[in-house]
């Protein structure tokens, strides 16, 4: 199976980026690597080398995109643009796999790749893993620390029962801003 694994940043945050794409190199070496960028990019930018296809906005199908980056401020845009990402990759790709671009990745990704082979459409990995973390966590904070969490859940649930649709659309049109 065609597999890729992407993230998405502004250029302020490419010292992020380069990171996790050489630890994707080195630890997936056979999964392709994009990264979209949500600024503009001027060609001295572009000309830097690098080990992952950069993906730009205009190739994302963002319904009015000049209206859409309006909407949002840039840590926020950088979320928004992601069910388009998504959509954008499937097209090429049977696997995608969204990483945050602050990650970094020690060894194979096989827990994922078994998952999404096994039948399962999406594999959600938070960003913590330690049990006892949320264990001793009162249900307030755990409710604080776990916010990403319970979004992204609701969004898998979302994507699942209609298929992105109403989220795209609510990013378009409501300024849905989390």
């Amino acid at each position: 199976m065609k597999t890729v694994v992407f993230t998405i940043a502004s250029k302020n945050y490419f010292a992020y980026v380069r990171t996790l794409m050489k630890s994707l190199e080195d630890s997936n070496p056979h999964m392709d690597r994009y990264v979209v960028v949500v600024d503009e990019l001027d060609d001295e930018f572009i000309a830097l080398p690098r080990n992952f296809v950069l993906l730009e906005l205009s190739r994302l199908d963002l319904p009015h995109p000049k209206c859409f980056q309006f909407r949002y401020d840039i840590m926020e845009f950088n979320t928004a643009v992601k069910p388009f990402a998504i959509r954008k990759l499937f097209e090429q790709y049977d696997r995608v796999i969204y990483l945050d671009p602050d990650i970094y990745v020690y060894q194979r990704l096989l827990p994922v790749e078994n998952a999404l082979d096994s039948g399962n459409n999406f594999v959600f990995t938070p960003h913590f893993n330690g049990l006892l973390r949320m264990m001793v966590c009162t249900q307030v904070k755990w409710i604080l620390c776990s916010r990403e969490y319970i979004i992204w859940v609701l969004l898998l649930l979302i994507n699942v029962l209609i298929h992105w649709r109403w989220y795209r659309g609510g990013l378009i049109s409501w300024n849905i801003n989390v």
